[in-house]
């Protein structure tokens, strides 16, 4: 960890490093990238605020540029890309961080075919639509909510009163009331709260 820790304060030189000597994704990259995911969660824990790991996320994306389709069966990289997509979101540059959900969703897919109602794959649906619904796209937020919400119904069908549950139901809620269907937002703010 130490060693990873010195490629990273040394602005992501020895990652370049490795891939002119190596030209492939090597053991040590994907440390790399393990590590960016970790110091960005944790700022965000910390700080509650990803605006103040910006310097993380400007490698980070400066990684995944690099990466192009390398790791793209890679959790890792799906969860460099949620961070990602994270601070996109907050900076107001929907579109962006859509694109970025999507990669990693993308991405998603292919770690899970097996078991394609994973609550990762919820959650990343349920983090494209609250890029929608911060961009004002409430229908296309109310798609992804509502494909989170079935999926998570599956994942926790012994336990609905799971808090992942509440939070899409909230959020679907939200959507509604901004779409000015205030009887649906009652409905699921009321399953909401019930939870």
């Amino acid at each position: 960890s130490i060693k990873i820790h010195r490629l990273l304060q040394n602005d992501i030189y020895s990652f370049l490093e490795i891939e002119k000597q190596e030209k492939k994704v090597t053991d040590i990259q994907i440390l790399i990238i393990k590590e960016l995911n970790l110091k960005i969660i944790e700022i965000k824990k910390k700080e509650k605020n990803i605006l103040k790991a910006s310097s993380y996320i400007i490698h980070s994306k400066y990684v995944i540029n690099k990466l192009n389709n390398n790791l793209d069966k890679n959790i890792e990289k799906a969860y460099l890309l949620i961070n990602i997509g994270d601070f996109d979101t907050k900076n107001g540059n929907y579109q962006k961080a859509l694109e970025n959900y999507g990669k990693s969703y993308e991405i998603r897919k292919i770690v899970y075919a097996d078991n394609l109602n994973h609550p990762d794959i919820a959650s990343i649906l349920m983090n494209i639509g609250i890029a929608y619904s911060d961009k004002g796209d409430y229908q296309k937020a109310l798609e992804n909510y509502g494909k989170s919400y079935e999926i998570y119904k599956i994942v926790y069908a012994d336990n609905l009163n799971h808090p992942d549950i509440a939070n899409i139901l909230n959020n679907i809620g939200s959507a509604y009331s901004y779409k000015g269907d205030y009887q649906k937002a009652l409905e699921n703010y009321g399953k909401s709260y019930e939870i």
